[in-house]
């Protein structure tokens, strides 16, 4: 367990500084939320594991995928697994911590109801289409 730690902490250091290099181009230059940048940098680099090193997301897929894929390549090592929540977790916090109450209380009102909205709509179309589509009761 500890040699396939070793070998894996490039990796993490190197989506630790692609993700703090995101951040600050998307503060500095685009004038967005850090958190911004750093998500894209996540999916940036789902994608390049998705497409170029095929197999090693395949543990976290679901199971038909991965069926269907019939992946066999190495998989991801189950420590990457345990840090995954984790660093939602503090992504999470992060943003918490970036923002500002002033903005957010000028703009309850108007974001509450965005809030709503996004979670309503999809549930009132997803109910709508079960009973359409696939005559669900």
């Amino acid at each position: 367990m500890e040699q396939e730690f070793l070998k894996w902490i490039p990796f993490i250091i190197f989506i630790a500084i692609g993700a703090k290099f995101f951040s600050f181009i998307f503060e500095k230059y685009l004038k967005q939320t850090p958190v911004l940048g750093e998500l894209l940098f996540g999916i940036v680099i789902a994608i390049f594991m998705k497409n170029i090193l095929p197999g090693t997301l395949s543990q976290y897929e679901h199971p038909y995928i991965a069926t269907i894929l019939n992946d066999t390549k190495e998989k991801l090592p189950a420590f990457l697994g345990y840090l995954a929540p984790y660093g939602a977790i503090f992504l999470l916090f992060k943003a918490g911590i970036e923002s500002h109450f002033e903005e957010l209380r000028k703009f309850c009102l108007r974001s509450t109801l965005i809030a709503l909205i996004g979670v309503a709509v999809p549930c009132v179309t997803c109910y709508f289409s079960l009973i359409q589509f696939f005559n669900v009761s």
